[in-house]
């Protein structure tokens, strides 16, 4: 037995009692201010069904050489309102940092960890490997991206628990060897998927559903939970025993899944904190109790009973394996000084002891480690102190560790029987030992108190003592209907002398299979584990049946009784014979089909009776062999890429809503109570521009009047007399919109703007960079000399719009600036080409008004004549006259497009001005 099987023994002794100093550690008083409202809320609630969930764990891992550790933590949105600090990132590092030391205590055992979240659905994060080197840093890097996990739209349950059995399915099955699993499972809400919650719940609980999948996987499902008091997040007290249900099988009214569990099925454990700021402690506790640890002390240093001045006193009994001390102190304050028997203080790293032991000094996040290992056999006594700095306040948490472990033996091989086997219709000796970390046996005399349970398929058994620490323990089974396997389960705890410190309990179980007497066939396996159960697919498995040296045997299988989840509908197992001969010593294989009527998620468990007839037709035995498959709903691939897609628009949509309205809030002219405009006649020419009639450009005293604007606003639309300033926007909603200004008369309008004088080319609107106070208008009304010869000039109106905050002085020194460095070559080429644009318009205009004149006068020529030459007349159409006057004798009625004389005007040109002409767009004001 390696030294890594026999600890891994030895970790029930902790977890099982041990859990239940969570909640006495996490409620304790902060160790400073800072720390106080971090460690306020209670933890724990550990019950006896989580405590022994946790003995499962460590049976489970005792006998196999892989830890599956799988990390789920939610993503929902609450996490907003019930830890806004993320503390649960450094829980999660906390947990990681465990697992990896977890890892490190012997070559041979391995640690796996995978770290998942979960809201609507299930994301991976980082996929599986052993806790250490590259990986290491993989998981502790996503740790830190939790704080920005926290926008999900609901808590669903379902898909942490179904993307978590998966994905741990899958690695055991790469793996091939014996595996341990759990799911470390954090959240902070109640289950919540909209309308669909009640569903989600049947799914969930009902008997084989999916909780009951993972339970009959051997999966224990280790759930975390941050349930604050208060507020946003508050959940209510029928919601959290709904979570322990769903974790344990059983809350306050409330059940989920088979209860009790059926054989083979493994629980799962439920743990609570109350405040964000307890999760560290939570995890690192939990932590220690999954190693073995059993609570001891946990105070806050100084008081004035058991940490008198920082002193706190650790006694160590005769055959105690070792403990842990979890530290926390406040902000800048140095952590204790650990002090062993013989007085000497332990170096900061740590370093072996006078009295045998070896002692590590760690670092995790907040908290510090001190970790105390006896050899083999324990201390041999001794009290040892850790010494705090009596002006700070110290929490610590004390775990004792026992280091031994429970063995479960069988009989030894016999005539009739192979070596750990119960044989159906004898008496069956089996025994149980309490042995330390080296497979020395424990002398129980030692301790103050020891006790050793014992259960025979789930009934109890009586254990007599055989030698120090071993135990025998009587199985009789009866002839008939007998099972095809039988579990045992041990479990030992006791106190150590004279302190009375508790240790353990060490738990181990075990399935022994059942055989009959010689003269009958032999089946395999005990328990049949069918394939999954995907969808409409059916699961296979087979038994084999091996028949008696003695002569010709033979096995018939009868009605198997199986049950699922609801949502599968119909269940059906059978074989493909009814009966088989099984010659002597030869071995006949009976195929297994398991198929469901609709596709779920859950597990089919069930019974199928064989009957086997033995040599000379003795009398006939029927054994129940159990049988067990996985049950998966396939994903709807279509409707999964199609929810993509939709999410996918939707998030579009979103970020183009959010940045059109992001700029047309930004994108705005700006008026307020300095605000001024001018309206100043003047000549543009290449040179630039002059008064009309002489004097100076800008008058501050006469040009500029104020807007009347109360307080300052930001605006999209602007009158400034001839001119009226508004804005556009691009399709592409991370463009910026572009301001214009049109002259409310319709002439030619060209601004100062540096990228461009015009928007069109007919001059209909000018730019105007936003917020309009740094390019001037110019409303241009005609030539004054020869307007075609280069060099001509032209009147127009100075539009401006700015801010007089410094007065009108300085306000027109300011534009006097500007408009002396303005390209006027530029903008007269603009007005010159906005003059050729429309002039061309207008002929074209002209031009197809008289074709279009020209074609009437020969249709009307043409309809007239035909019309005298055919008496015959077409059906009158809904586009002919009401009444013509061949048929009144009178005038024939106004056409809509006509002028009566009554104010009916002719339809608008079509070239005159296109922007008349266009439809709205969604993108003008």
């Amino acid at each position: 037995m390696t030294t890594s099987a026999r600890w891994w023994r030895s970790l029930t002794l902790g977890i099982v009692v041990g859990l239940m100093g969570v909640a006495q550690a996490a409620a304790l008083p902060a160790a400073e201010t800072r720390v106080e409202s971090r460690i306020t809320g209670s933890a724990g609630d550990l019950s006896p069904a989580g405590a022994r969930a946790f003995a499962d764990v460590a049976q489970c891992a005792a006998g196999g050489g892989t830890l599956l550790a799988a990390i789920v933590v939610d993503e929902s949105g609450s996490l907003r309102e019930t830890d806004p600090e993320d503390q649960r990132v450094e829980a999660i590092r906390t947990a990681v940092d465990s697992l990896a030391a977890l890892g490190a205590v012997e070559d041979s055992l391995v640690v796996e960890a995978s770290l998942a979240t979960f809201s609507s659905d299930y994301q991976s994060l980082v996929g599986w490997g052993a806790v250490s080197g590259q990986h290491y840093d993989e998981l502790m890097s996503a740790a830190g991206s939790l704080a920005t996990r926290d926008a999900g739209e609901y808590t669903d349950y379902r898909s942490a628990l179904v993307g978590a059995r998966a994905s741990l399915d899958q690695r055991s099955a790469e793996i091939g060897g014996p595996t341990c699993r759990i799911l470390l499972w954090f959240t902070d809400g109640k289950l919540d998927v909209g309308d669909q919650t009640d569903e989600a719940l049947a799914e969930l609980c009902s008997p084989s559903g999916i909780v009951d999948g993972l339970r009959g996987d051997g999966i224990a499902i280790l759930s975390l939970a941050l349930f604050t008091e208060g507020g946003a997040g508050t959940v209510s007290d029928a919601d959290r025993e709904q979570l322990r249900a769903v974790a344990e099988g059983t809350g306050a009214g409330v059940t989920c899944g088979t209860v009790p569990l059926p054989a083979g099925s493994v629980g799962g454990a439920y743990l609570r904190a109350d405040q964000p700021e307890a999760l560290s402690r939570l995890f690192a506790s939990a932590s220690a109790l999954i190693e073995g640890g059993a609570p001891g002390l946990s105070v806050v240093c100084p008081d004035e009973a058991t940490c008198v001045d920082g002193v706190l006193e650790i006694p160590v009994d005769a055959g105690v394996g070792g403990f842990r001390a979890v530290v926390e102190v406040g902000d800048g304050a140095r952590g204790p000084q650990l002090v062993s028997p013989d007085g000497a203080s332990v170096p900061p790293g740590g370093g072996p002891s006078a009295d045998g032991a070896d002692v590590v000094v760690s670092q995790q996040g907040a908290l510090q480690l001190y970790d105390v290992i006896y050899p083999p056999g324990g201390s041999v006594g001794g009290t040892w102190r850790l010494v705090s700095d009596p002006s700070t306040t110290t929490v610590i948490d004390l775990y004792y560790f026992w280091r031994t472990r429970l063995a479960l033996e069988g009989a030894a091989p016999t005539d009739a029987a192979p070596a750990g086997t119960l044989v159906i219709g004898e008496e069956t000796t089996v025994t149980v030992s309490l042995q330390h970390s080296d497979g020395t046996p424990v002398d129980t005399s030692s301790f103050a108190s020891f006790d050793l349970t014992v259960l025979v398929a789930g009934e109890p058994a009586q254990p007599t003592t055989v030698a120090p620490g071993s135990f025998a323990v009587s199985v009789a089974l009866p002839a008939d209907g007998a099972p095809s396997e039988v579990q045992i389960d041990a479990v030992a705890s006791a106190t150590s002398s004279p302190s009375r410190t508790s240790l353990g309990p060490v738990a181990v179980s075990s399935v022994l299979p059942t055989v009959l007497p010689p003269s009958y066939p032999t089946i395999e396996p005990s328990r049949v584990v069918l394939g999954q159960l995907v969808g409409d697919e059916a699961a296979h498995g087979e038994l084999r049946v091996t028949g008696s040296d003695r002569g010709d045997t033979n096995a018939c299988v009868g009605p198997a009784s199986v049950a699922g989840p609801e949502a599968a509908g119909t269940l059906r197992l059978s074989s493909e014979v009814e009966c088989v001969d099984v010659p002597a010593g030869q071995t006949v294989t009976i195929e297994l089909v398991a198929s469901a009527q609709h596709p779920a998620d859950g597990s089919l468990t069930g019974t199928i009776p064989v009957t086997l007839t033995g040599v000379d037709a003795a009398e006939p035995v029927t054994m129940d062999v159990p049988v067990e498959a996985t049950m998966v709903r396939p994903v709807d691939e279509g409707k999964r890429w199609g929810l993509a897609a939709v999410f996918l628009v939707l998030a579009l949509v979103l970020a183009w809503a959010v940045a059109e309205l992001s700029r047309r809030r930004s994108d705005r002219f700006h008026v307020g109570p300095f605000s001024r405009t001018t309206a100043v006649p003047v000549v543009l020419s290449r040179d630039g521009l002059a008064r009309r009639g002489g004097g100076a450009l800008l008058d501050p005293e006469k040009d500029f009047r104020g807007l009347q604007v109360p307080e300052d606003r930001n605006v999209a639309r602007r009158s400034l007399g001839a001119v009226e300033l508004g804005r556009r926007f691009p399709v592409f909603p991370l463009a910026s919109g572009r301001g214009w200004a049109q002259a409310t008369d319709g002439s030619i309008v060209v601004s100062t703007n540096r990228r461009a004088s015009v928007q069109d080319a007919a001059g209909r609107r000018a730019p105007v960079d936003f917020p309009g106070n740094t390019d001037g208008v110019l409303v241009v009304h005609g030539g004054t000399g020869d307007e075609t010869a280069t060099g001509g000039s032209w009147d127009a109106t100075l539009v401006l719009l700015d801010d007089a905050r410094n007065g009108d002085v300085a306000l027109a020194d300011r534009w006097r600036t500007r408009l002396s460095d303005v390209n006027w070559e530029s903008v007269v080429d603009a007005v010159e080409a906005a003059v050729a644009a429309r002039e061309a318009a207008a002929r074209t205009a002209t031009e197809r008004s008289a074709r279009t004149r020209s074609t009437s006068a020969e249709g009307s020529v043409e309809t007239a004549f035909e019309e005298q030459a055919s008496p015959e007349r077409r059906p009158r159409s809904i586009f002919d006259d009401p009444a013509g006057p061949a048929e009144t004798g009178g005038p024939r009625p106004p056409s809509l497009f006509e002028d009566d004389g009554r104010g009916t005007a002719p339809p608008p040109s079509r070239t005159a001005d296109p922007d008349h002409r266009r439809p709205p767009s969604i993108f003008d004001d």
